[in-house]
């Protein structure tokens, strides 16, 4: 799962339009042109009992 952090505050995001929304309504001063440097995009772990992925034959 891929998450969009805030470049301006401590808060973490879904969707990359959920943060979209919060910058400009939280943060209406800044501004960014894509793409955003800086900002982080973490993996996260599958939760507990989730299937792995299977991987490519080769």
């Amino acid at each position: 799962m891929t998450i969009h952090q805030c470049p301006k505050c401590e808060l973490r995001f879904t969707w990359q339009t959920e943060l979209d929304d919060h910058c400009r309504d939280e943060h209406p001063q800044f501004h960014h042109d894509y793409p955003v440097g800086g900002v982080h995009h973490y993996d996260e772990p599958p939760p507990p009992g989730a299937r792995p992925a299977t991987e490519p034959a080769s």
